[in-house]
């Protein structure tokens, strides 16, 4: 299982999943979808079906092979809907750990000083802005669909710490 976050250049009033569609089934876009400060999240994981094959040139659904995106199991809106677990939700996750990839300059690997607010600015507390403070998750973020995709199919650092997303 390899948890990866796939920020669109698509706004929340466009219609899901956008770019992603060929890659992914769209039971699967509905529940991973997060609307978050104007833009569009998916929370996936990487397939680890042997037999997946990405072909840029023929990208899609129901063609008979794997998609490359599949359910972060248990990582789903209809898991994470803020009754169990707590009360956390996916959105909860997402702002997290993008505020996070925004505060190391757009860019995977923060690492949270321990008293830092969800306004992004040192605070008073440690974890001020209790699951949703800036790094408190930090899960990949990928934001080239194209990046991603080729690293997934060249399985290059598979198991890296940010892939595919680095």
């Amino acid at each position: 299982m390899q948890p990866v976050y796939r920020k669109t250049g698509d706004s929340c009033s466009s219609a899901a999943p956008g770019d992603i569609a060929p890659w992914v089934d769209s039971d699967t876009a509905t529940k991973a979808r997060v609307c978050w400060q104007g833009n569009t999240f998916y929370v996936l994981s990487i397939n680890s079906n042997p037999d997946l094959i990405i072909d840029m040139n023929a990208p899609g659904v129901g063609l008979g092979s794997p998609v490359p995106f599949v359910s972060l199991p248990g990582g789903t809106n209809d898991v994470l809907d803020g009754k169990a677990f707590g009360g956390i939700t996916l959105e909860d996750i997402v702002s997290s750990s993008y505020q996070a990839y925004q505060l190391n300059n757009n860019q995977n690997g923060y690492q949270m000083p321990q008293n830092i607010d969800g306004q992004q600015t040192q605070g008073d507390l440690i974890f001020e802005n209790g699951i949703t403070t800036p790094g408190f998750f930090t899960l990949p973020i990928c934001t080239s669909l194209y990046n991603t995709l080729m690293a997934i199919r060249k399985g290059q650092s598979k198991g890296g710490k940010y892939w595919p997303c680095e």
